[in-house]
C-alpha cells in the first residue's frame, strides 16, 4: 500500500500509527461503527484508472472497450506529464471523460446489479475524480492559477462523502491553507477547500489549524526553482514579530490548544486582533527562509 501513497507526507510513521490505530480501533465493532478513510485530493490519476477498468470490466465488452480507450488515453496524459497538450486538445478529451461520466450512468442498474449500489456509487464518484485531477494538472501544466480548481474539488469531495452518510462524521486532515475559511492565498482564485466548507456547511463545519515556532521538521528543500530533495530543516530564530505565534511562545506550556472563538470573546484577547496577525504555516516545501511562510489569519 505504501507505494500508492504518492506523497511522501503519506509515507510517514505519524501516518502508520494513525492507520494501525483505526484497524485495532475497528477490530470488535459493527460495521456501521467502523471508521474509515478516503482521499479526497485531486491531482493523481495513476491508479484511479486502473481500478475503474477492474470494475467497468463486470459490464462486459460493449462499455468496457469504450472506457478502456479513454482512460488509457488519461493515463498516458499522466504518465508524459501533458506532453504537446494545448488547449484543444485538452478540450478534446475533457468531452470524451464527460462522455464516459453519461455512458457509465446510463449503465447504472446494470452496473448496481453486478455489485452494490454503493460500490457504483463510489467508482461513479471516483470517475469525476478523474475528470479532476485531468483538470487540475492541465491547468497546472499550463500555469494557469487564475483559479483554484484543486480545492474546489476538494470540498466537493468532501461533501459527497456527507451525502453518502449524512449522519455521520467526518474529519478532513489537510494543510492550513486548505482548511482555512478564507485565506487570502486564495481567495482571489476562488477560494479554499475550507472556503467552500464552511460555506455549504456553515457552523457544522470547525476547524483547526497546527503551528509551531522553533525546533526541527521534514521538507522538501528548495533553493530558488530547484528542489534539493527530503530533509531535515530547522528553525533556531525567534517568531516573527507581532506574528501569533511570538504571542503564544510566552506561553509556560511547550504544547497546547487554543479556541480562537473564545479569545476574540475576551476582551483583552480581543485588542490582540484589532491588526491582522500572522501565523506561521509550513508545507511540504522549504526555503530556508521561516518569514516567508508567515501569512495573515483571517
Amino acid at each position: 500500500m505504501t507505494e500508492k501513497m504518492i506523497f511522501w507526507t503519506w509515507k510517514t510513521k505519524e501516518v502508520q500509527h494513525l492507520l494501525e490505530w483505526m484497524c485495532s480501533y475497528n477490530q470488535d465493532k459493527s460495521e456501521e461503527d467502523k471508521i474509515q478513510y478516503i482521499g479526497v485530493d485531486c491531482q493523481f490519476n495513476k491508479y484511479n484508472t486502473i481500478l475503474l477498468m477492474e470494475f467497468l470490466a463486470e459490464a462486459g465488452p460493449a462499455i468496457i472497450d469504450f472506457a478502456e480507450n479513454i482512460l488509457d488515453s488519461v493515463k498516458n496524459v499522466y504518465d508524459t506529464q501533458f506532453e504537446n497538450y494545448n488547449n484543444n486538445s485538452y478540450s478534446l478529451l475533457l468531452n470524451r471523460i464527460n462522455t464516459l461520466i453519461d455512458t457509465v450512468k446510463y449503465h447504472e442498474s446494470e452496473l448496481i446489479s453486478k455489485s452494490s449500489n454503493e460500490t457504483f456509487q463510489f467508482y461513479a464518484h471516483m470517475l469525476e475524480v478523474v475528470k479532476q485531477s485531468f483538470t487540475v494538472r492541465f491547468h497546472s501544466h499550463m500555469n494557469d492559477y487564475s483559479h483554484n480548481y484543486r480545492d474546489e474539488y476538494m470540498a466537493k469531495n468532501v461533501e459527497w462523502i456527507l451525502d453518502q452518510d449524512p449522519n455521520n462524521k467526518v474529519v478532513v486532515w489537510a494543510h492550513n491553507g486548505h482548511v482555512a475559511g478564507n485565506p487570502s492565498t486564495y481567495s482571489h482564485a476562488g477560494g479554499s477547500m475550507g472556503f467552500h466548507l464552511k460555506n455549504s456547511l456553515s457552523k457544522d463545519y470547525k476547524i483547526l489549524g497546527f503551528s509551531f515556532s522553533m525546533g526541527s521538521f521534514r521538507a522538501v528543500g528548495q533553493d530558488g526553482k530547484n528542489y534539493t530533495g527530503l530533509k531535515v530543516h530547522e528553525i533556531a530564530e525567534n517568531p516573527l514579530s507581532g506574528s501569533l505565534n511570538e504571542i503564544f511562545s510566552n506561553s509556560v506550556h511547550d504544547c497546547f490548544g487554543v479556541s480562537m472563538d473564545r479569545l476574540l470573546n475576551d476582551p483583552d484577547w480581543n485588542n490582540q486582533f484589532e491588526v491582522n496577525r500572522k501565523m506561521l504555516s509550513l508545507g511540504a516545501v522549504y526555503n530556508g527562509n521561516p518569514e516567508s511562510y508567515y501569512s495573515e489569519v483571517n
